[in-house]
């Protein structure tokens, strides 16, 4: 922003507090919040970084800069895009914990566990970044509000073209992206068989990436080989 202000967001009886600062440099951000805390933020603590989907279009990769220059940062340091606000994904009180940032962390490594989503670090980004060749592509969080309550789900891929965010993958393409690079550790798939359906969990998953060109086209060809073990069947 071309001005600076802060303010802030609480909720009385949260172990949380959200603060809010504009500034023109996220460093000159972090440095404001002094003005809200006596407490200096310690960035070593930080478990994750949310980028709005506002500022992810604009170019939100470029506010990174500064986590990976600092040497109190964690490489660790997981990655994620909201579908809205930052300040919408971290404003939801979780069931299970008490901070949201901590119960975003799990969902992150829930992620394994479907393969919808990947899980992305500061280590993640910065080899992305200096890669010719790959794309950015970062998991995306949604809220979902139902009987007055509000909960956070991870769910797909946002899409960069650079540094900036240029579309957005469901389920379905982000599990295929998976499989092309070879990440997909676990999940379900389900067959259909005579009349019903039948659930296969994911125990093996090895990929064979073959690329070529032709008539000044790419070819792809992905051969998966995959085992798995039947733990549901609708049907006799």
């Amino acid at each position: 922003g071309s001005g600076e202000g802060a303010s802030s967001s609480s909720r009385e009886g949260n172990a949380y507090w959200n603060l809010q600062v504009t500034s023109d440099t996220l460093f000159n951000a972090v440095r404001e919040c002094t003005q809200q805390t006596s407490n200096r933020l310690y960035l070593s603590h930080n478990s994750i970084i949310v980028i709005g989907r506002e500022l992810a279009e604009k170019g939100g990769s470029d506010y990174l800069d500064m986590f990976s220059r600092l040497t109190e940062t964690r490489p660790s340091t997981l990655l994620l895009v909201s579908d809205t606000t930052a300040l919408d994904v971290l404003s939801v009180q979780p069931e299970l914990d008490q901070l949201p940032a901590i119960n975003l962390s799990k969902l992150m490594d829930a992620q394994q566990f479907n393969s919808y989503a990947r899980k992305a670090d500061m280590v993640f980004y910065n080899n992305v970044m200096i890669s010719e060749t790959t794309a950015l592509v970062l998991p995306m969080a949604h809220t979902l509000e139902a009987n007055g309550e509000k909960t956070v789900y991870i769910s797909g891929l946002a899409v960069f073209d650079g540094n900036r965010m240029v579309g957005e993958m469901d389920e379905k393409e982000s599990r295929g992206v998976l499989w092309v690079q070879d990440e997909v550790q676990s999940g379900v798939i389900v067959l259909p068989y005579k009349n019903g359906k039948v659930s296969v969990e994911i125990t093996r998953a090895d990929v064979e990436t073959n690329l070529w060109v032709q008539d000044d086209k790419l070819h792809a060809k992905v051969k998966v080989d995959m085992a798995g073990k039947i733990v549901e069947n609708t049907v006799p």
